[in-house]
């Protein structure tokens, strides 16, 4: 195969097999015996919906390649299994111009047998939706290419993956075909990184044609090594391969150098995990549909570490995150919190984040739990004496601004934590529960009202008092509704922690 449409020096994906500068591709084409097979990763390129003309003559030139002189000139879209793309649908641009060259199009609505492939010179199968592909069916397909056919794959791996999250990618339709014909479709999304570091949709670049052969990755899996091997392999092969180590739920991509530096890869990798399930425990479910979470390390990035999967580490950052597991002996505070960042976007879809969207107190409260969970030690940075200064002092000055609160993270994650050390985690369980619920019926509280009244609400619900009069001390918005809902509850006493803490900080108060 030879790829012909990459991603730029600065793309990337969550698959430690592309990392920044392995130029990911997303069109790849090939001969397979006497035919031809295209493969594009993005279905969309054949539709009139596609902004972009530049992609729908790629498409067109596609269709023109595969054509084979041994057949007649015929275009079967494969209807059968995905009806994506059909004679109705397909650009009108490629419809014309293929008739003007009295090349017909059709589609195929029964599994593919050799008498009706024989009627074809081109098969095309675009988002396989509909159902999966056998082994017998692949293999009709695969001796329709190696005969003369032309094939033109076309899909999202990731869109696939999400439509069907009980599935593993290897299941994906194109992937079942596409192992016999040197093609691979991945559970992942192409992106880069703008001037100023911000993760946007990668931009593709045509480039020479070259046979693909990516770097390869020796991924490590945890049952399966030892410190000893894993310390071996890359000492030998540390110019030649990428690296990644991986446990049940998430895995870590490093440097060479940074992955000999790790004293014990395994333990972190297991200690990295752990902190995973101990968010999932505390949100009641887990991100991403249960994909595991990817830790690379790229050039550029606004911020040493960013949420997201992958979670980017900026380069700069590896010999924290090296001293977070080698001396602390754990994850450490930066790569707990951005875990904590998914599953508040993911496994709860936002239901209770207010402010600007840079708000980093759940992400927080995520961590405080693992933190308190595991009994980890904090590094002497970690210990955000100057938050809980602020947020200390916020309480007891009595003068709110909301607008202030929402969008600073040490007054809000000081103004949990005093509900968490007077009612413990099981309030927190409770509420996360029910987040984890309206997430997964994708009904989260919508509007910032929304969100307020349910914060509150469920909140004073799982802790059992009335928290309503001390969010409206602060300055939230709390409805009249809701205020009146909670009024049977018996009033929240939090004054007494506060002021423990602001002992401990040292902070006068009156």
């Amino acid at each position: 195969m030879f790829a012909i449409v990459c991603g730029g020096p600065d793309a990337y994906t969550g698959n430690p097999l592309y990392l920044q500068g392995s130029c990911p591709p997303v069109v790849v084409a090939g001969r397979v015996g006497k035919g031809r097979v295209v493969a594009l990763g993005h279905d969309g390129w054949l539709l009139d919906r596609s902004k972009d003309r530049d992609t729908s003559r790629l498409a067109l030139n596609c269709l023109r390649w595969l054509i084979g002189s041994s057949r007649p000139s015929r275009v079967a879209f494969y209807t059968s299994i995905g009806t994506l793309v059909t004679t109705r649908t397909l650009s009108t641009e490629i419809i014309r111009e293929l008739s003007e060259q009295e090349i017909t199009v059709t589609n195929m609505p029964e599994v593919a047998s050799h008498d009706s492939l024989q009627r074809c010179s081109i098969l095309v199968i675009a988002r396989p939706h509909a159902r999966l592909m056998d082994a017998n069916e692949a293999e009709t397909i695969c001796r329709f290419v190696e005969e003369g056919g032309g094939l033109l794959m076309a899909g999202l791996g990731w869109f696939w993956s999400q439509c069907n999250p009980t599935l593993k990618i290897e299941d994906f339709p194109l992937n079942v075909l596409g192992r016999q014909l040197g093609v691979e479709f991945v559970n992942d999304i192409v992106w880069e990184q703008s001037d100023k570091g911000v993760r946007l949709p990668a931009t593709f670049q045509v480039g020479a044609l070259i046979p693909w052969c990516p770097r390869p990755t020796k991924l490590f899996r945890l049952a399966e090594t030892t410190d000893q091997n894993v310390h071996a392999f890359v000492r030998r092969h540390q110019r030649s391969h990428n690296f990644a180590i991986e446990a049940e739920h998430v895995v870590l991509n490093l440097p060479a150098d940074a992955f000999l530096q790790l004293r014990r890869p395994t333990k972190a990798i297991e200690d990295l995990d752990t902190v995973y399930k101990t968010h999932a425990q505390l949100a009641s479910n887990v991100p991403y549909g249960g994909k595991k979470i990817s830790f690379v390390v790229v050039d550029r990035c606004e911020y040493h570490l960013c949420s997201g999967n992958p979670i980017l580490i900026r380069r700069d950052r590896v010999p924290v995150v090296l001293k977070d597991f080698n001396e602390l002996g754990h994850p450490g505070w930066g790569l707990t919190h951005e875990l904590g960042h998914d599953f508040v976007a993911s496994a709860h879809k936002h239901a209770y984040q207010l402010g600007d969207g840079d708000n980093e107190c759940w992400a927080d409260v995520f961590a405080l739990h693992a933190y308190d969970t595991l009994k980890l030690e904090y590094d002497k940075e970690d210990t955000h004496e100057d938050e809980f200064r602020r947020g200390i002092t916020y309480y007891f000055a009595k003068k709110a601004d909301y607008e202030l609160l929402k969008n600073d993270n040490g007054i809000m994650m000081v103004l949990l934590r005093i509900i968490n050390k007077t009612y413990g985690w099981d309030p927190f369980y409770r509420f996360f529960k029910i987040c984890a619920h309206k997430a997964r019926a994708g009904k989260p509280p919508g509007s910032e009202q929304e969100k307020v009244d349910f914060l509150v609400r469920e909140l004073s619900v799982a802790a059992s008092v009335d928290l309503s009069s001390y969010f409206v001390r602060w300055g939230f918005p709390v409805s009249k509704a809701v205020m009146h809902e909670l009024r049977t509850l018996p009033p929240a006493e939090l004054d007494e922690t506060a002021r423990s803490i602001a002992l401990r900080y040292k902070i006068t108060i009156d």
